[in-house]
C-alpha cells in the first residue's frame, strides 16, 4: 500500500477498504480515474459530508412501472454504510411522494439518512 491510499480524516486515519489488497472494492475503484480518485479522498477528508443521491436512475433502476422500481441492494447497503460514519449525513432526493419513498426505497427516514421528497 502506499501514501496515497491512506487518507487522513478529520476523525483520524484511515486505510479504506479499497486499499486492501484482493478486496472486491479495490478492482471496483482500481477502474476509476485518478482524477476522481482524488476527488473521493479529498471528500472524505471534510469535517462532515453530506451524500445525497436521487432515486430513480441512481438507486434504482429506470423501469417502466414507477410503482415497481425498488432500489438495487447494493444501493441501500451502501447508503445504510455511510449513514452510519461519523459526521456523514446520506440522503435520498426525489420527485416521488415522501410516503412512497419511504416504503419503496427501504431507508426509513431518520437523523442520518434523509428523504426529501417534492410531493
Amino acid at each position: 500500500m502506499n501514501e496515497a491510499e491512506v487518507i487522513t480524516t478529520p476523525a483520524g486515519t484511515v486505510t479504506p477498504g479499497w486499499a486492501e489488497p484482493g478486496t472486491a472494492a479495490r478492482s471496483r475503484l482500481a477502474t476509476l480515474g485518478a482524477g476522481l480518485r482524488g476527488a473521493l479522498a479529498a471528500a472524505a477528508r471534510q469535517p462532515r459530508l453530506l451524500v445525497a443521491c436521487d432515486y430513480d436512475g441512481t438507486l434504482a433502476p429506470i423501469g417502466p412501472d414507477p410503482r415497481s422500481v425498488f432500489p438495487l441492494a447494493e444501493s441501500v447497503a451502501a447508503l445504510r454504510t455511510l449513514a452510519g460514519l461519523p459526521d456523514t449525513t446520506a440522503a435520498v432526493i426525489s420527485g416521488r411522494a415522501l410516503r412512497e419513498l419511504a416504503t419503496m426505497s427501504r431507508l426509513p427516514d431518520r437523523k442520518s439518512t434523509r428523504l426529501n421528497s417534492s410531493h
